[in-house]
């Protein structure tokens, strides 16, 4: 653990243009992305710091000490790290919850009928909340702004792309390489319904990171973007995610460029439902559409670019089984048997189950998002089948190493 911790956080990075502020709590485009992984960083090293005879008190002040020491060395020693008082804090927060979880394991394991229906009703609201947020966050956003065009642009976070835009259309709107005319009115159709962009481009060489094709928006926000990874084809939209500072998803059409030289024409947009993006050339006409998904909270958390494609299934259903999983658990602890390992009644782990199940199909349908896919169903079904297991087996192996450990009581 500790040598991940190293390795995330005292490695030598590119160096920035814009230093991050020392005393900024969420700071860049995605800080909120670096606050919650900061967080979760440091959750097993409080853990773990406990396991080993430490009080929580003493591993949560250790975590603390330990962050201090990181970012010290990214202040005056690591290239390309910016030190903060947010990395400080969150930090910090990780290894005090991880001591203060671990140093209450057994009433989070074992708990009485009590806590268990505690904790069973809140493990079935947070997943059912989450997926609601979900939908909300794969809203479009356009924020009050000039919108500018960029073809090609030349900045930091971007490789140059080495082929040629000859025209860019957002919306029935000429975008050219600069301010847009008619920038307010063209604002004003994107927060009114679905964004529709068309490019004419010459192709470039492959790319070994992202490119920025043709671009609109500010000089700092991005509205819609059309790149180039290697030869796959990059498109992603503002949402309302990435008013949060969260990562905003995008959608990627593989083995798009796979000559140079080549007149091709990009489309890309957003609908009420998801993605679409195509490439027309004389050697191939691709195309994709990716749907929304009350399942798609996870790409909002990723710490690198990863667009969404059609073989990202089995994670959106990682996703839901995790999330399913501790409020059958809980579930089924709250009326297990007082003597030997069985599990006396299920009902509450069946409510929990039909109660994820349920709200996956309104969210979505509220949302009006497509139908869930089989994934999703599966994900939540195996989640539940999974905390209703690992309860069985908890208390199986309780009763083999620690028949003393305490139960819930019959009836």
């Amino acid at each position: 653990m500790l040598l991940l911790i190293v390795g995330a956080t005292l490695s030598p990075a590119p160096v920035t243009t814009v230093p991050l502020p020392m005393f900024c709590l969420v700071c860049g485009d995605l800080g909120g992305v670096d606050v919650s992984l900061n967080v979760i960083l440091f959750l097993p090293m409080g853990a773990a710091l406990v396991w080993a005879g430490l009080s929580w008190r003493r591993a949560a002040l250790a975590c603390a000490l330990m962050s201090l020491g990181i970012e010290s060395l990214q202040f005056s020693v690591i290239p390309g790290r910016d030190a903060s008082i947010s990395d400080l804090l969150t930090n910090s927060v990780g290894g005090m919850l991880g001591a203060a979880l671990l140093h209450r394991w057994r009433s989070v394991v074992f708990p009485s009928p009590a806590m268990a229906r505690r904790l069973c009703a809140a493990a079935t609201a947070l997943p059912l909340a989450v997926m609601a947020t979900t939908a909300a966050l794969l809203q479009p956003s356009t924020p009050h702004m000039g919108l500018w065009g960029q073809w090609a642009p030349v900045q930091p976070q971007f490789e140059p792309f080495t082929g040629q835009v000859r025209d860019f259309h957002v919306n029935g709107f000429h975008v050219p390489y600069n301010l847009v005319p008619d920038h307010e009115a063209l604002r004003r159709s994107l927060l009114a319904g679905p964004r529709l962009a068309w490019a004419e481009i010459i192709t470039g060489a492959p790319s070994s990171r992202l490119a920025a094709i043709a671009r609109v928006g500010s000089s700092v926000q991005e509205i819609m973007m059309f790149g180039q990874r290697g030869v796959d084809f990059v498109f992603r939209t503002r949402l309302a995610v990435r008013d949060w500072r969260l990562r905003t998803p995008a959608v990627a059409i593989p083995n798009a460029f796979p000559h140079a030289g080549i007149a091709v024409l990009l489309e890309g947009g957003l609908t009420r439902q998801g993605w679409i993006a195509a490439v027309r050339s004389p050697l191939s006409d691709l195309r994709v559409a990716v749907p929304f998904s009350v399942a798609l909270g996870w790409s909002f958390f990723l710490p690198f670019d990863h667009p969404i494609d059609e073989s990202d299934w089995w994670i959106s259903g990682l996703w839901l089984a995790a999330m399913a999983a501790p409020a059958t658990y809980w579930g089924a602890m709250v009326r297990r048997s007082g003597a030997g390992s069985g599990l006396q009644d299920l009902r509450w782990s069946a409510a929990a189950s039909a109660t994820l199940l349920v709200g996956l199909a309104l969210t979505t349908v509220a949302a009006g998002f497509t139908w869930p896919a089989a994934s999703e169903w599966i994900g939540v079904a195996a989640g539940n089948a999974l905390g209703v297991a690992a309860a069985a087996l908890t208390l199986t192996f309780a009763d083999r190493r620690h028949p003393a450990l305490p139960r819930g009581r019959e009836g």
